[in-house]
Formats: structure tokens, C-alpha cells, sequence
């Protein structure tokens, strides 16, 4: 059987990290496609890189523009008061304050 070059090790003591392990992989699935079927690792959600985290940035800023509150949760909530308010009319509607 022929050698085949996979990859240098830089530290063999030092664990690689998912982006490096999964390119290794893959190279050496390419290498070995004429001999063998290994199935394709997909790499899980918890190690995929993610959108930019909401930090000290965000400080001081209102929410709702920083856009850490949406406006369909807006609308639920002003919608779940609606609701709120008529069941409670509906229940007692001689016993309801109307200035709140």
C-alpha cells in the first residue's frame, strides 16, 4: 500500500480543533474514496460559530433598537393585554378601572 500524506502534526500532544479535525477528515476520506466508503462527519451545532453576541455594546441603547426585543414580542404582549382586559370586562364589567 502506498503512503499517504494526511497532514503534519504541529503538537502531538495538543488537541486539534473541530475545523482542523473535520479538514483532516475530509482529506484523507478524499484519499481513500478508491478503497473504502467513509461516511461524511458534519461537525454539530455546538461547535459551529454563531452570530455576533449581544455585549457591552449593546449598554445604554434601548433594547427594541438594539434589536434585542423584537416587535412581533411587541405585539404579542400589547395583544395578550387586549385579551386580558376584555375576559376581565366580560367577567365583572361594573368592578373594572378603566384608568389604568
Amino acid at each position: 500500500m502506498a503512503c499517504l500524506m494526511v497532514g503534519i502534526v504541529e503538537d502531538p500532544h495538543r488537541w486539534w480543533s473541530w475545523a482542523q479535525a473535520t479538514e483532516f477528515y475530509r482529506y484523507l476520506r478524499n484519499q481513500l474514496r478508491d478503497m473504502m466508503t467513509l461516511e461524511e462527519i458534519r461537525m454539530p451545532k455546538s461547535a459551529m460559530k454563531t452570530g455576533k453576541p449581544s455585549g457591552p455594546e449593546s449598554l445604554g441603547k434601548p433594547a427594541l433598537r438594539d434589536g434585542r426585543i423584537s416587535k412581533r414580542h411587541l405585539k404579542r404582549v400589547e395583544k395578550r393585554k387586549e385579551r386580558s382586559l376584555r375576559r376581565a370586562t366580560e367577567k365583572a364589567p361594573n368592578s373594572l378601572d378603566l384608568d389604568s
